[in-house]
């Protein structure tokens, strides 16, 4: 079984992403920067993004990564 260290990111569908970019910078400090595809990434570390969100007519959760161990 894997040695999950930590959540790596987490990736959400939302119709209005903008919501998303203030909830990000205003409430968990994070950098909000549009990614290449247009999506929101908002990054909270050295990492390229922790929170990604799509825009999609409903909101919804989409997946998340893990960080393991090797």
């Amino acid at each position: 079984m894997p040695d999950v260290r930590a959540l790596a990111y987490v990736v959400i569908a939302h119709p209005q992403p903008l919501l998303w970019r203030a909830f990000g910078e205003r409430v968990l400090g994070a950098e909000a920067l549009a990614s290449p595809n247009g999506e929101l990434w908002l990054k909270l570390d050295e990492r390229a993004a922790r929170l990604i969100v799509l825009r999609a007519p409903q909101a919804r959760f989409l997946a998340c990564g893990w960080e393991v161990a090797g």
